[in-house]
């Protein structure tokens, strides 16, 4: 976690010569997966929350790393609990490009890296841990179109693909990848 924290400072103050704004994002999560022995699992509501950076490199491209938590996961029929809600908590890194079309629509693309901090199982009036089911890394790829509301609000929606398995017994529950739609509030509080 240091370690982020460090590159997030030391990359604020390489491109300090270019205008640098920060802020603050979150919104709504709906995450489902990918993959084998799917059909049967069904879209989880969540949410995302953290701190963006926006730099410019040009009129039009802008550099844009985040650091959010977000909840990812999907919901399942399991016999004899009835729907399990299985939500994964992470600490996301996107890492987009943003190109400018006009001073109020743009469009993002880059990488995004996924390290799990939990997992939870939730049924009825029961939850349990399973965090060790998953593993502790995904990498995806996210991307989609914001607008820019007022000088400092901005409402940006995006898809993340996930791109790695993340779960670890792909013999007995099938191979599966995130897929995350998002729509959040950016407000940045320095421009």
């Amino acid at each position: 976690m240091k370690k982020v924290i460090l590159f997030f400072a030391l990359f604020a103050g390489y491109f300090g010569y270019g205008q640098t704004h920060y802020g603050i994002k979150g919104g709504l999560s709906l995450s489902n997966v990918n993959g084998t022995y799917t059909s049967e699992l069904s879209t989880l509501a969540g949410y995302n929350l953290g701190a963006v950076l926006k730099v410019d490199l040009s009129d039009e491209i802008q550099f844009s790393p985040e650091l959010l938590f977000s909840n990812k996961g999907y919901n399942a029929i399991l016999i004899p609990f009835g729907t399990t809600a299985h939500r994964l908590s992470y600490l996301s890194i996107p890492l987009l490009a943003q190109y400018n079309f006009t001073p109020k629509f743009y469009l993002q693309l880059g990488p995004e890296f996924n390290f799990l901090l939990t997992a939870k199982a939730k049924w009825k009036n029961h939850s349990g841990n399973i965090t060790h089911s998953y593993n502790s890394f995904d990498a995806g790829l996210a991307g989609g179109p914001g607008i820019k509301i007022s000088k400092n609000l901005f409402l940006e929606g995006r898809y993340a693909l996930g791109l790695t398995q993340i779960n670890k017994n792909a013999s007995l529950s099938g191979k599966h990848r995130t897929g995350t739609f998002q729509i959040d509030v950016v407000y940045l509080l320095k421009k």
